[in-house]
């Protein structure tokens, strides 16, 4: 009788662990998804947001022979 109850009780601790783990694996997503769209949304912060907004810098090089 012992033996059952405690197999009992080791497969409800197995559920439990089972959804735990579910939990964390849900919440490691959610974190790792607003730590992309921050990361996306800080990057979009700093680059600039039309063409007219670029200045670019050219250099020329003339080399005579």
């Amino acid at each position: 009788m012992l033996k059952i109850r405690l197999n009992e009780e080791d497969k409800e601790a197995r559920r439990e662990l089972k959804k735990a783990e579910e939990i964390m694996e849900k919440t490691d997503h959610a974190v790792a998804a607003s730590t992309s769209d921050a990361l996306y949304s800080s990057l979009g912060q700093l680059l600039p947001t039309s063409l007219g907004d670029v200045s670019v810098s050219t250099s020329s090089i003339n080399i005579e022979v």
